[in-house]
């Protein structure tokens, strides 16, 4: 099955978060960390289930 979700993790503050694929596709690669702003992301994971990430 296709993906759903991807988690991401910030470098800067260490924090996470999760979108959904089709608001990823919508950033461009211009994808921010909601909390401090940072453009340093890491991929953590993509999934089809909210449980997993």
């Amino acid at each position: 099955m296709k993906p759903i979700y991807i988690s991401y993790k910030c470098n800067r503050c260490s924090r996470e978060f999760v979108l959904l694929v089709e608001q990823q596709e919508k950033f461009n690669g211009e994808l921010r960390c909601p909390y401090c702003s940072s453009s340093k992301l890491h991929t953590q994971k993509a999934t089809d289930n909210l449980k997993e990430p």
